[in-house]
């Protein structure tokens, strides 16, 4: 029999598959993230122009705004950055119409509400902060320039959320079709790592290897992780509960 070539010998081999499974799951990852968030921000950004948007640019800074590496977190931070941008505006539009012709008042009310928005931001660690910073500043950002003329504010705050609007669509769909990845299967290979990481830990504390100074840097990582493992754990709850809430919706 005639022996295999050399090269594909090494096509057969499990070296290079090892190796590209190995690079696939590292940086074949931060490659497909940024491919995404390329295409999105490119797509966003002719979309606005086919539109004819008034600010094209913010349509396609939304889109690098709300990508993250998992569909979960991507689908999470739009709805509460549109819940947000649509509240603020409709604010600013209700201030608008009492207060347009007393600086003051409007200014003060401004005030109060973007002190709700700060409390309600403080009060929160998951996107719902998010959704009330947005609140706050959309109604600051579109009011404040609107409060020279009045009349046109009722257009101004309809042709943002279009643009947000437009950037969350674009992400959101680019995200979910191309190469995606879940918030649930990424809380699963956490906790699988998390739990090998901590049996190690504690293997090494009964036989009496772990130092004073690795015992501090594994606590310090457990924290570290809880933290990151409850950010997971809450895009996971709102997008489940957010289909459910929708599917609720379109039956009734």
């Amino acid at each position: 029999m005639t022996p295999m070539p050399a090269p594909l010998r090494w096509l057969y081999s499990l070296e290079w598959r090892r190796g590209l499974f190995d690079w696939a799951r590292s940086d074949g990852v931060t490659w497909v993230y940024i491919f995404k968030v390329l295409f999105a921000a490119f797509l966003t950004l002719w979309l606005a122009m086919r539109l004819e948007l008034p600010q094209p640019r913010t349509a396609m800074i939304t889109v690098f705004i709300v990508m993250q590496p998992q569909s979960g977190q991507v689908f999470a931070k739009s709805f509460y950055r549109f819940l947000g941008t649509l509240t603020g505006s409709a604010v600013m539009v209700a201030l608008i119409a009492l207060f347009a012709q007393n600086t003051e008042l409007f200014l003060g009310s401004l005030a109060i509400w973007v002190g709700i928005c700060s409390a309600g931001a403080a009060r929160y660690r998951n996107f719902r902060a998010y959704g009330f910073v947005l609140a706050g500043y959309t109604a600051a950002m579109v009011g404040l320039p609107a409060l020279a003329h009045p009349d046109g504010a009722f257009m101004a705050a309809v042709w943002r959320v279009l643009e947000i609007s437009l950037g969350i669509l674009c992400a959101t769909v680019v995200s979910a079709a191309i190469l995606p990845q879940t918030a649930s299967a990424a809380m699963r290979n956490a906790l699988y790592q998390r739990f090998g990481v901590f049996a190690l830990f504690v293997t090494n504390g009964l036989r009496g290897r772990s130092q004073r100074d690795a015992f501090e840097a594994s606590n310090v990582g457990f924290i570290a992780e809880a933290v990151g493992l409850e950010g997971l754990r809450s895009v996971t709850v709102s997008k489940i509960r957010t289909c459910v809430g929708a599917t609720v919706g379109s039956v009734a």
